[in-house]
């Protein structure tokens, strides 16, 4: 309970803080570039102060010139700030519009050009998606999505949705599977209790998503969740050898 009321603490400082910085920056940050390294430099400090250890593996296959939507199973709060502590890019999420108007941080993710999307509302969610398209060729950038939709709250995966994946292939930016594990074990959906511990990040090779224009989404986010689940999988598989 210390730790997690530490880690909450630092969490309001820290996101009051460089929060109102990427705001007296965002006039002068106009495609958000410089506004999200401080959201990268936010993220570690998070992964921090709660005492996440984590490795990355993998990141050898991506060339930094270039921008990426990063598609990953989603396990805990946590898996944001892994992913955007680690991937040297200018990531941004594709948020649920909740966040959009929360203090500081809603405002911080506006600054940065992260995208919005009301999953409720399928009219408003299409409409979304139309801008997002625009403005990911007017101002590339790369996309962290989570697939499934929702945090699982058991060791296994949701089955992954298209919609995001459909906007990946319609901008024609490559896919690139990752799989996050072990971030359940520092945190639980429902739960605010915070455990110090090791978790990795694994990334596959990207695909093109150029070949799949026209061709059938479904069969595209088979191919992604096939992927990040045999990651996964392998991850557990060596950890239940380490510790039987």
């Amino acid at each position: 309970m210390i730790r997690t009321t530490f880690v909450l603490i630092n969490h309001l400082i820290w996101t009051t803080v460089l929060g109102t910085v990427i705001l007296i920056m965002s006039p002068f940050d106009r495609h958000g570039h410089a506004g999200g390294k401080i959201m990268r430099l936010w993220s570690w400090i998070m992964l921090k102060v709660s005492g996440v250890r984590y490795r990355i593996s993998g990141l050898d296959k991506l060339d930094r010139a270039r921008h990426y939507f990063f598609a990953a199973n989603h396990e805990s709060a946590f898996d944001i700030p892994l992913c955007f502590a680690v991937l040297p890019f200018h990531v941004v999420s594709l948020a649920k519009i909740e966040l959009k108007n929360v203090p500081f941080l809603g405002w911080a993710m506006r600054c940065t050009k992260h995208i919005f999307i009301d999953r409720y509302r399928m009219r408003k969610a299409v409409e979304t998606i139309r801008k997002a398209e625009k403005s990911l060729r007017k101002n590339p950038r790369s996309v962290l999505i989570f697939p499934e939709g929702e945090r699982t709250v058991t060791n296994k995966m949701f089955p992954f949705k298209r919609g995001a994946l459909r906007l990946a292939i319609k901008v024609g930016m490559p896919v690139v599977p990752m799989a996050i594990c072990g971030t359940m074990q520092i945190n639980k959906m429902g739960s605010y209790l915070v455990r110090a511990g090791d978790v990795e990040l694994r990334i596959d090779h990207p695909i093109e998503t150029i070949e799949w224009q026209g061709k059938n989404a479904q069969d595209f986010t088979d191919l992604i969740e096939e992927k990040v689940s045999f990651m996964r999988e392998a991850w557990h598989t060596k950890m239940n050898q380490v510790n039987p």
